[in-house]
């Protein structure tokens, strides 16, 4: 992978972490674990959502496949996620290439 297109994922990266902080304060207002869980789950939809939506053009992006990750823990335990960032050669979903991100989440889900 070229430095710029590193420095392109890294600035995408920053850009969704200080959108993020702007919703904070909806989030922050909220309380309780139900309101936690129903915010993973908002996710777990916007990702299956991106994935039947996808033009096959553009690799899904590192917060798709994690919360991909984190519905496949859920659903069949770390073990179970652990062997499957294995079988893509990944100790950690940062770890996984952008061309075996789709695949990822095709599997996960």
């Amino acid at each position: 992978m070229s430095i710029e297109k590193d420095l392109a994922r890294i600035a995408d990266a920053l850009e969704k972490i200080a959108a993020s902080f702007e919703g904070a304060s909806a989030v922050i207002n909220r309380s309780g674990p139900e309101t936690k869980a129903a915010d993973v789950e908002t996710k777990e939809k916007t990702v299956e959502e991106k994935a039947s939506t996808t033009t096959g053009t553009e690799p899904p992006s590192l917060d798709d496949v994690v919360a991909a990750l984190q519905k496949y823990i859920k659903a069949n335990g770390r073990d179970a996620a652990v062997e499957l960032l294995d079988k893509f050669g990944a100790k950690r979903a940062s770890d996984i290439d952008e061309s075996k991100r789709a695949d990822f989440v095709k599997e996960a889900s």
